[in-house]
């Protein structure tokens, strides 16, 4: 899956660049088989613009653990022209939102189920025993 939406990944590095930034980053997945982690995607020039510089820009990055973030709006073009109009044919990420866990211990936090209203049993019809199939509302 690598680089997209809703993704947990690595930031290793940033970048200042004024109003936006350029991070080392990585997305890993872990082997079902063996339990290794394997790496999905990399790359060392991701652009981080809008409120994902801004978090990045706020964030403190560990060396040798990175910063663990959500994905939460990314873009992938393959043509850039720069400012000076050079065209590059080469794949461009581009960071637009991210979300950073609270527990940022190098780990994704778990995934925890919240108890909708669906869930709840109180919620079911109870039918008298009894009742037959005639007097229900529906066949």
């Amino acid at each position: 899956m690598g680089f997209t939406v809703g993704r947990y990944a690595k930031i290793w590095s940033f970048k200042d660049e004024g109003k936006w930034g350029t991070v080392n980053l990585s997305v890993s997945r872990k082997d079902k088989e063996t339990g290794v982690y394997k790496t999905d995607f990399k790359d060392g020039f991701v652009s981080v613009v809008g409120s994902a510089y801004e978090a990045v820009k706020g964030a403190v990055i560990d060396p040798k653990r990175g910063l663990t973030i959500r994905i939460a709006s990314c873009d992938v073009t393959n043509t850039y022209n720069d400012a000076k109009g050079n065209t590059s044919f080469k794949p461009h990420y581009t960071l637009f939102g991210i979300e950073i866990p609270d527990d940022n211990n190098g780990s994704a936090p778990a995934q925890t189920k919240k108890e909708s209203k669906a869930d709840k049993v109180d919620d079911f019809v109870n039918i008298e025993d009894g009742i037959g199939d005639e007097e229900l509302p529906f066949n």
